[in-house]
């Protein structure tokens, strides 16, 4: 849904494998990518070197962790994170209620029992009003499709060359909260407001999966709370930024107001959660959302916790990457870590 969309561009043609003139390459020594003229070229002198020439003195001299972690390209590292955050993490239910479970304990719980046909009723009369603003929003939905974090960048210094690891974290996470939220998606299978009327006419193509929770709203609100806790002056404008992209998918015409508060909820306890593991912050709380009782979009934006200082640090492939963005934040002005 974003980061470019997790599959919409093909991971830009994988030219991932090109990277060998930066951080974290995909060859093992420097030089140019496989090609049949180099592998022969490199044969031809290979053959003249001399056998008994060696690389170290004795066996194999195993890479400290950083150094292991570093050498590794983005891709490798990216499903490294995503694997750790979403470690222990399950999905569970029925069309009537989708529970995410943490080492079988519920996390958050998404509530249908209640809805009836006069709820959708109102749902999606809801969103016809709402058609009222897409000439002034256009833009902002339109560029939404694919990319929340340039405007997660109006609040927070997501500079660069200078904000890497920061933003390697954010993809992270952001992949992460979209892992769960497609099975919480197909347990739901709500569809979309416009087999309600042509009229709904929704201004972008529509997704085919459950409108329920809303994806968006869900993964803008957990980068909000992860970069709340490193720029904790940020926090009242991330939230609002995070409830604005969730509204806006509702004057698409490609969700009802109740998707966005769903995806919200969801959003805030994978947040939560994966800034816990991430960071070291407190971990969430289980929380119950009904759906019943969010008949529209969110009258007041929900703080944002914000807790310092940092739980015990992480462990693995979490705290190197938290190791990176310490180092980061200490020069762009983020909170310490």
């Amino acid at each position: 849904m974003t980061w470019a969309n997790h599959s919409n561009h093909s991971n830009h043609s994988n030219h991932s494998n090109h990277s060998n003139h930066s951080r974290g390459g995909e060859l093992a020594h420097s030089g140019g990518v496989s090609t049949p003229l180099l592998s022969a070229a490199l044969d031809d002198l290979g053959i003249t070197l001399q056998s008994g020439d060696a690389l170290c003195d004795t066996g194999v001299i195993a890479p400290s962790p950083i150094a292991a972690w570093q050498v590794l390209n983005r891709r490798h590292r990216h499903e490294l994170l995503v694997a750790d955050l979403t470690r222990g993490l399950t999905v569970a239910g029925d069309r009537n209620s989708a529970v995410v479970q943490l080492d079988g304990a519920e996390l958050v719980t998404i509530d249908m029992h209640g809805v009836d046909a006069a709820f959708w009723t109102a749902q999606i009369d809801a969103v016809r009003n709402m058609k009222g603003l897409r000439r002034e929003r256009m833009a902002e939905i339109l560029t939404q499709v694919t990319d929340l974090v340039s405007f997660m960048g109006l609040a927070v210094p997501l500079v660069g060359g200078r904000a890497e690891a920061v933003t390697e974290a954010v993809a992270a996470v952001n992949a992460a909260v979209a892992r769960i939220e497609f099975a919480v998606k197909f347990l739901l299978s709500v569809p979309r407001p416009h087999i309600h009327g042509a009229d709904i006419a929704p201004v972008i193509q529509t997704p085919a999966h459950s409108a329920m929770p809303s994806g968006h709203a869900a993964e803008a609100r957990a980068l909000a709370v992860l970069l709340a806790q490193l720029f904790p002056g940020a926090a009242a404008s991330l939230a609002h930024i995070a409830a604005r992209i969730s509204e806006n998918r509702v004057v698409a015409g490609v969700h009802f107001p109740a998707d966005g508060p769903a995806g919200m909820a969801l959003g805030d306890a994978l947040g939560q959660l994966y800034a816990h593991r991430l960071l070291g912050t407190a971990a969430p709380e289980p929380r119950v959302h009904r759906v019943a009782d969010a008949d529209g979009l969110v009258a007041a934006i929900p703080d944002l916790p914000v807790i310092t200082p940092p739980a015990p640090i992480p462990n693995g492939v979490l705290a190197l990457m938290r190791a990176e963005m310490a180092a980061e934040l200490a020069a762009v002005g983020g909170g310490g870590l």
